[in-house]
């Protein structure tokens, strides 16, 4: 089996030893529960469920005029009509006025010529036939047609909920960050084991878009002048996506999503010929990055003379980051953890960008069977998904990580706001020596929370806890609640469900 082959291959073998399912979700009936529970609980304890307490939801959103609306979000037809005029009737939700402003279906089937009757949202539908299929180009085609600064790009059979888009835009508004990638925790994996360095010039690693992706509409107009640029094929431009991270040459900002798939079809990528077409292309994307920055005065390219300098590559060096995020269901919010998700930092020198998939290969090595179950089965997004029967669970804890739920643009005017957990009793102990605060804006820095966190039982079988921090000081100025662990712990743990209440 070629090198290429064997990072799949090996994922693909664990996955069935440990009976791994990478879906968060059925593709639709489960989805539909999901969307019909308007609100989660408060609290899940029996005696606390007709209290005042108030948990933070889509209610505490600060409602934006549909002026401001900037984003474009780009959908490719091709076999799954059904999947995308349930995805434009998610995206046509009221809640998305502020920041959505137009949905742009791109039709890639030039055997169907589509109508707007046909996928419903009139008013902020914008439909093209295409002539012929332009395969993953045509996203990027797509946004610099758009008339907004950001733009939104997912697959045809995968679902991303209308409060992680909000969620998605208002981290994107921060000036460090460029494009933002949901993954699914395999996805998000194979990202992470992929990240290369090479004589300081190159750091960059490759993240699939079609989760759901928040990309700047001037980043994928840079993009396109790069690769006309770099002369690609047609059949290079077609495959678009497995050049776009590669080529930007930063360490991607990944978060781990909801997983909510639709199915319907067969997708693009199948069998042995598909994942060797995808490396072929993620192979020929590391080779067009480094024929452009690995000399001693880069750009290592002829540039027209009106181009200055090279579009879309950064030379400036990045690192990865040392957090792992997750967007929440039911709120727009963000958790955010320094917890390692790996038990080893993985290894990213190369002696050539070729070298991408082997790196892959080396990683995946150093990670056990136990450890691997809990990356993938037990991901940071499960603790909030409104669901207690999934949970975040590691086998270890440090003194000095932290777990931070960022509320971003929700304003809750409460009097009195706590903290919670759902959690296992080992947790619990975790969660009970553990200090707390406030993050804040601008010269507010942060608060420590004097007030100890208490722990109930839920009052039912299960054995689980409820555990809580409060403060009465007003969360004006503050963007998260932060818990840091204060001692070691060995051992597994989980935290069910996180989230923040008040009255």
């Amino acid at each position: 089996m070629s090198t290429p082959n064997l990072f799949f291959a090996v994922v693909v073998a664990l996955s069935a030893l440990l009976s791994i399912k990478y879906c968060r979700f059925g593709p639709k009936d489960t989805f539909l529960k999901l969307q019909q529970q308007s609100h989660f609980p408060a609290s899940f304890r029996a005696d606390e469920a007709e209290s005042s307490l108030e948990r933070l939801s889509l209610q505490h959103l600060t409602k934006l005029n549909a002026t401001a609306a900037d984003i474009t979000a780009v959908i490719l037809n091709w076999t799954r009509l059904s999947n995308v005029v349930r995805i434009v009737s998610l995206l046509c939700d009221p809640m998305l006025d502020g920041i959505l402003a137009t949905i742009f279906i791109w039709n890639n089937n030039p055997a169907t010529v589509l109508t707007q009757e046909q996928l419903g949202c009139q008013h902020k539908l914008r439909l093209f036939n295409s002539p012929t299929n332009a395969y993953f180009g045509a996203r990027f085609e797509a946004c610099v047609a758009a008339s907004t600064p950001f733009c939104f790009i997912q697959d045809d059979d995968y679902l991303v909920l209308p409060e992680i888009l909000y969620t998605l835009r208002s981290r994107i508004s921060e000036l460090s960050v460029s494009g933002i990638f949901l993954q699914p925790p395999n996805e998000m994996l194979s990202s992470t084991l992929s990240r290369i360095t090479l004589n300081s010039k190159i750091h960059t690693s490759f993240s699939w878009l079609g989760y759901g992706s928040m990309i700047r509409r001037s980043e994928a107009k840079d993009f396109l002048s790069l690769m006309r640029l770099l002369n690609v094929t047609d059949d290079e431009f077609k495959m678009a996506d497995n050049y776009f991270s590669i080529l930007r040459n930063v360490f991607t900002e990944n978060w781990f999503d909801q997983n909510i798939p639709l199915g319907g079809g067969l997708p693009f990528t199948v069998g042995q010929e598909g994942l060797e077409r995808n490396n072929r292309h993620i192979l020929r994307a590391a080779d067009l990055l480094e024929s452009v920055l690995l000399c001693e005065h880069p750009p290592c390219i002829s540039l027209p003379a009106q181009i200055q300098d090279i579009p879309y590559v950064q030379s400036r060096p990045t690192s990865p980051s040392s957090s792992s995020m997750a967007p929440c269901v039911g709120a727009v919010c963000l958790l955010e953890t320094s917890i390692s998700m790996l038990p080893n930092e993985p290894k990213t020198e190369v002696q050539s960008t070729r070298n991408i998939l082997e790196i892959q290969e080396k990683n995946i090595q150093s990670i056990n069977g136990k450890e691997l179950d809990l990356y993938l089965n037990h991901p940071p997004s499960y603790a909030v998904d409104g669901n207690p029967e999934t949970g975040f669970c590691r086998g270890s804890a440090k003194k000095g990580e932290y777990i931070s739920l960022d509320f971003l643009d929700a304003t809750p005017k409460w009097k009195q706001t706590e903290l919670v957990f759902l959690v296992d009793v080992v947790a619990e102990a975790l969660i009970l020596n553990s200090s707390f605060r406030l993050l804040g804006k601008g010269d507010l820095k942060q608060q420590r929370i004097d007030t100890r966190s208490v722990c109930h039982g839920l009052g039912r079988e299960g054995g689980l806890k409820e555990c809580y921090v409060s403060t009465s000081i007003s969360l004006a100025g503050y963007y998260a609640f932060q818990i840091q662990f204060e001692e070691d712990a060995a051992g597994l743990w989980c935290i069910y469900e996180m989230w923040m209440r008040g009255r």
